[in-house]
């Protein structure tokens, strides 16, 4: 079978989330006897070619005009029998399959595949106000709530209209798609969830920070891993902490990532909650380095308010990683509260105090945590699996 993977990002131009998904996808395809090729945006690679990978564009809005004139291309040159929109805004293309059909030519089959609805998205770009601060979004995302998310909306539903069959990541998801695009066109929708490479806590480690180490030594480690912005609520995890240290000084939380220009905010809250030696900014790392933080880690900590289905929740618990986080989204499905990890309400600070203080007082609970979460990752979010999955959609 001929595959091509459609999305707007892959690796290495972009790091985390979609990109990553559709190269694991790509790869678990291939070693499954498929040809598959991947077209999206960003700069050349000198992989690319061999790694069948074929970029439009550096522009985000330019490449992923550009693609509905290469796709039709690709599909005609590789003799594509499956095209797998991967959360791709590249969608135009399809007012030509009833034109292919019509004229009797071959049009591959359109898996559609959704990792977040933009109107939840959209949302969740709103200030938010807390123990008397107000955390407020920065200019370009309100540039994206007002202009691209709009965009992606009217795309995605394009390609929802055009798909043969849609998946989403989630029950949560699902319901906001039937909540949304099929109260206008009503369709059925498959849930295939993310997966993530079981082998990724064995992977070749090329950093090591020994001073870290000695500092973390005895210490409770909490870690959040992820980009810098309000829905994301990284400070409610320092609001939380504030509480805990008063009880418990033992607990040190690393805080890895940043963008979106909320790193100075982040730090200047640090210094005025006094959290100076409870917190390690790590700051943005290459993706091959999660490995190594996630082994120093103990609980994984993401008190988010929306998201697809995270990747960097599933490597915590492909790592035997304790989890807490909010019951939005993915991780209701995810995440049996209390036996593989541990769920909150939004912006519930009081819920995450108790919690990394109840995990703290038993160390017990916190490797048996990590242990249910390691065998599910095993059993139901092995990329083997999922692939495997996809494909059998693909074949029906």
């Amino acid at each position: 079978m001929n595959i091509l993977i459609i999305t707007d990002y892959f690796p290495p131009d972009k790091i985390g989330g979609v990109g990553e998904i559709a190269r694991n996808l790509q790869n678990y395809y291939q070693k499954k006897g498929n040809d598959t090729y991947v077209l999206t945006t960003g700069k050349k690679n000198p992989s690319d070619e061999s790694s069948k990978v074929f970029r439009t564009s550096t522009g985000l809005i330019k490449g992923i005009f550009l693609g509905n004139f290469r796709v039709l291309g690709l599909i005609k040159k590789y003799n594509i029998d499956v095209i797998n929109l991967h959360q791709a805004s590249t969608t135009l293309f399809l007012f030509a399959k009833p034109f292919y059909r019509l004229l009797g030519r071959k049009f591959p089959k359109v898996v559609n595949s959704f990792q977040v609805n933009y109107f939840s998205e959209l949302k969740e770009v709103r200030s938010v106000s807390i123990q008397g601060y107000t955390f407020r979004p920065l200019f370009k995302e309100y540039l994206e709530k007002f202009v691209l998310d709009p965009m992606h909306i009217v795309l995605d539903f394009i390609g929802y209209v055009f798909s043969d069959i849609i998946t989403v990541v989630s029950s949560e998801n699902r319901k906001e798609f039937y909540n949304t695009f099929c109260k206008v066109w009503k369709k059925e929708i498959q849930i295939i969830p993310n997966g993530v490479n079981p082998n990724f806590g064995i992977l070749p480690l090329d950093f090591k920070d020994d001073d870290l180490e000695k500092q973390l030594k005895s210490k409770l480690v909490l870690t959040y891993i992820g980009v810098f912005r309000v829905r994301k609520r990284v400070f409610n995890l320092l609001f939380a902490l504030k509480e805990v240290v008063k009880e418990n000084k033992n607990i040190i939380l690393l805080l890895i990532g940043g963008g979106r220009k909320y790193e100075d905010k982040v730090i200047n809250l640090i210094k005025e909650l006094d959290l100076q030696n409870n917190v390690k900014f790590i700051g943005p790392i290459p993706n091959q380095r999660v490995p190594y933080y996630l082994k120093l880690t103990d609980i994984f900590c993401l008190p988010t308010s929306y998201e697809g289905m995270p990747i960097a929740i599933l490597e915590a618990m492909s790592l035997g990683k304790t989890v807490v986080t909010s019951k939005v989204s993915g991780m209701v499905d995810l995440i049996e509260n209390g036996k593989d990890g541990f769920l909150i309400k939004v912006d519930d600070i009081e819920e995450i105090k108790r919690i990394i203080l109840e995990l703290s007082a038993d160390p017990i609970k916190v490797v048996n945590a990590g242990k249910a979460a390691r065998k599910k990752i095993e059993n139901r979010y092995d990329w083997d699996i999922v692939s495997s999955e996809y494909l059998e959609v693909f074949r029906g």
